[in-house]
Parts: C-alpha cells; structure tokens; sequence
C-alpha cells in the first residue's frame, strides 16, 4: 500500500485525483481508523500507535490528500478517528 502512497504524494499538487488514488486513500483512512480503534480498546501499544501516527502525518500533510479527507470526515465517523497533520501537535 506505501508504494502507491507514496506515488500520490509525487504528482502536481494541481493534479486531481485519480478514482484509482481515491479508492487506494479511502482504504487507508479505513486502515488507519481501525488502527485508532483498536487503539483505544487497548489492543496496540501506545509507542507502535505513535509511530503508525508519525507516518500519517507523512501523507496527510499533502492537499491532494488532506483535501479528500477533509472531505470525507464530514461525511462519515471514522470511530472518532482524525488523521494527524505535521503541522500541529494532535
């Protein structure tokens, strides 16, 4: 999933999103939302949980990205789940 990631993170930031790049995206805010939940349930270790965060902010600091997730949250739950940005201390 990383490789075609990190692919989406290389275009024109003026470059719309593909439906291929917005299927593979909501896949990973599915992953990483029931990442966060189990989380919560106690289920992943705090250091393993801030290290999968660490690499979030990776890809939610694009706009192409961070725009479709914006998106997204609006419309849908995500167990209460925020994709961290780098810019902030969340």
């Amino acid at each position: 999933m990383n490789g075609p990631l990190f692919d989406i993170l290389e275009c024109p930031l003026e470059q719309e999103l593909s439906n291929e790049e917005k299927k593979l995206l909501f896949d990973y805010f599915n992953l990483c939302a029931e990442e966060y939940l189990y989380y919560r349930k106690g289920f992943i270790y705090r250091e393993v949980w801030q290290a999968w965060r660490n690499g979030m902010r990776v890809f939610s600091d694009c706009p192409r990205i961070r725009k479709l997730w914006e998106k997204e949250l609006a419309a849908n739950s995500y167990y209460g789940f925020k994709l961290p940005c780098g810019c902030s201390s969340q």
